[in-house]
């Protein structure tokens, strides 16, 4: 199975900017609690909160081909043509749980699937997922065996691609070294809550990093982002200090960059407090044709 393409529901930056005393992170000296059992995220309460602008993670990384896992796995022809029309390589939207003990749930246009906070390697998701979908496929062994051929693949693009990018984009932006030290241990432990379906990354990073620090490397990623599509110092301290206005640009900047325009809408749609509609549309427009991202989506 290749990678997926998950899209992230969450509320406002808003959730984030106000977190202070909603999580309890520890220090970054201590070890990193194992985040598989769900007393392990009860100091995340408000995780699936934090980030209406916050990451957005989609599968990377050179994951064996189908073909390849499934010849591996023992799978015949027929039942590796039942497995690929099973929905398991679907896209799908993943959306958190109402509390931290509550597992994300995956649905796409014909399929739901819940994944429990326990799982948190790519074999815990791929089984999980074959067993949802597939399991009349092939035998349980041969479906065993597939989920952990292009599980433990998934992982290794993870810790091997994503990990060292994601690490350095965080030192970047004001993360410390006992900070990044903290991450990568908890990332390495849970390489699918980084990149994957089951990508969930403020359950790691509210254990390493305090809430308030959290949301200025937000910020900071954010601030970036406008000064890159030549906002003024005005324009962008205004849109720095007015959540509502971020969650706007991030919306069209998002719908255009789909080429959805019906979502998108026109500058008369716009109501914004910092700058005008139009304004805010040419604004958008930069960022969906340059790359910009201004929900800090290069943290996830």
């Amino acid at each position: 199975m290749g990678p997926h393409s998950p899209h992230r529901a969450m509320s406002a930056l808003a959730a984030l900017l106000v977190l202070g005393a909603a999580a309890t992170a520890c220090s970054s000296d201590e070890a990193v609690p194992d985040v598989r059992g769900r007393d392990a995220v009860s100091s995340t309460t408000a995780a699936s909160e934090m980030t209406g602008l916050g990451p957005t993670t989609t599968a990377v990384g050179d994951e064996v081909s189908d073909t390849d896992a499934y010849l591996d796995a023992g799978l015949d022809p027929n039942q590796a043509a039942c497995v690929a029309r099973s929905g398991v390589d679907d896209e799908f939207t993943a959306t958190p749980g109402a509390t931290p003990a509550d597992p994300l749930v995956l649905e796409s246009d014909d399929h739901r699937v819940e994944i429990p906070l326990s799982a948190v390697t790519g074999t815990d998701v791929e089984r999980i997922m074959l067993a949802a979908l597939a399991a009349d496929c092939a035998p349980a062994a041969m479906l065993e065996r597939l989920a952990v051929t292009d599980g433990a693949a998934g992982d290794a693009a993870v810790l091997d691609d994503d990990l060292p990018r994601y690490l350095e984009q965080r030192r970047s932006v004001g993360a410390n070294e006992d900070e990044i030290a903290c991450l990568e241990r908890g990332f390495r432990r849970a390489p699918a809550r980084l990149s994957s379906l089951a990508a969930l990354p403020e359950m790691i990073e509210l254990i390493c990093v305090p809430p308030e620090r959290l949301a200025q490397f937000q910020l900071t990623a954010i601030d970036r982002s406008l000064q890159a599509v030549g906002v003024s110092n005005d324009e962008r301290l205004c849109l720095l200090s007015t959540p509502e206005d971020l969650v706007e640009l991030r919306q069209v900047a998002d719908a255009l960059a789909a080429g959805d325009l019906e979502g998108a809408g026109t500058a008369t749609d716009i109501d914004a407090g910092c700058v005008s509609g139009q304004r805010l549309f040419e604004l958008a427009v930069g960022a969906a044709t340059s790359g910009v991202d201004f929900g800090g989506k290069a943290l996830g």
